[in-house]
């Protein structure tokens, strides 16, 4: 699960939007993303709200999602198809790639027939 972190969007004039509504939802659909406060997944609402700061700060298990921000009347341009990507998980996957593809090179080479000379091979 990755956090997700922004300041809320801003109005026209430059001002932040403490206080906005953050409606996260899977990415292409009007379907809610689960969100959750912590990395333990205590759930959070959807949608979300900025703090008085306009800080948001949530996470999601969702891969891809579309986040759309109000406040009052104001609608803020819809962010889409934003990629959130586990940094962790996406490198345990590397690591065990890696290993995958060190083990299969060392299997070849094993079993590899083994000539006295190049011009033998």
């Amino acid at each position: 699960m990755q956090p997700i972190q922004f300041f809320a969007a801003r109005h026209e004039d430059g001002a932040l939007l403490p206080g906005a509504t953050i409606d996260v939802y899977l990415a292409g659909t009007q379907t809610r993303a689960t969100l959750f406060s912590d990395s333990s997944e205590t759930p959070l609402g959807n949608p979300a709200y900025a703090d008085a700061s306009a800080q948001v700060f949530l996470y999601t298990s969702a891969e891809r999602v579309d986040i759309q921000i109000t406040k009052g009347g104001y609608v803020a341009p819809l962010m889409r198809d934003i990629l959130v990507v586990d940094v962790t998980e996406t490198l345990a996957e590397m690591q065990d790639l890696a290993a995958g593809a060190r083990a299969s090179a060392e299997a070849a080479i094993f079993n590899s027939e083994a000539y006295a000379s190049i011009a033998a091979g």
